[in-house]
């Protein structure tokens, strides 16, 4: 059997378990240990010394991207990005001013059309990149590839109209859901 050269290589983490909490607070504040555990299973068709010599790498950013999600000091700015950037992507950036200050919030669309399109300059600028539905991961990964690892999807589709009461539910469950 051929080996496959390392661009075709593949590894799948099958389980991960990182053990950072100490203790949540009453109001939901995090407090992280001073030192952290981490535990893989990974399946993978790399030579195992490779591996071994990329397993610091991969503990490093899985460190990094667990810390980004649940330590609000890292995650200050926060990007919400739709098509048009007219009914759902302003919804959440309006939610956030008015319910969670804390955060710097801006909004912006994939679509050239409207006034305020996403760029690498508001990339740059967000810790985490808030994606309505496929299409902008799409657009992301078409466009500024540099920045998808500071992307998530939402999961919330184009029917909504901007102020409408059912929007505000889906953000509020969304947020609650997501522990912002």
């Amino acid at each position: 059997m051929e080996q496959e050269s390392k661009e075709n290589c593949k590894f799948k983490i099958v389980d991960f378990d990182m053990d950072v909490i100490d203790r949540v607070d009453a109001d939901g504040q995090i407090h992280l240990k001073k030192e952290s555990t981490m535990k893989m299973t990974a399946i993978t068709n790399i030579p195992m010394q490779e591996v071994l010599s990329r397993r610091e790498n991969v503990e490093n950013h899985m460190r990094g991207m667990f810390v980004s999600l649940v330590n609000d000091e890292k995650m200050k700015n926060l990007l919400f990005v739709c098509e048009g950037n007219e009914q759902r992507s302003p919804s959440f950036e309006a939610w956030f001013k008015e319910h969670r200050p804390r955060y710097n919030v801006r909004s912006a669309g994939t679509d050239s059309v409207y006034f305020e399109q996403i760029n690498k300059e508001t990339l740059e600028w967000a810790d985490r990149v808030f994606l309505m539905d496929i299409e902008q991961e799409r657009f992301i990964i078409r466009e500024f590839p540099q920045f998808i690892d500071k992307t998530e999807i939402i999961g919330c589709s184009d029917q909504y109209a901007r102020g409408d009461s059912q929007l505000t539910r889906v953000i509020e469950y969304w947020v609650r859901k997501r522990g912002l």
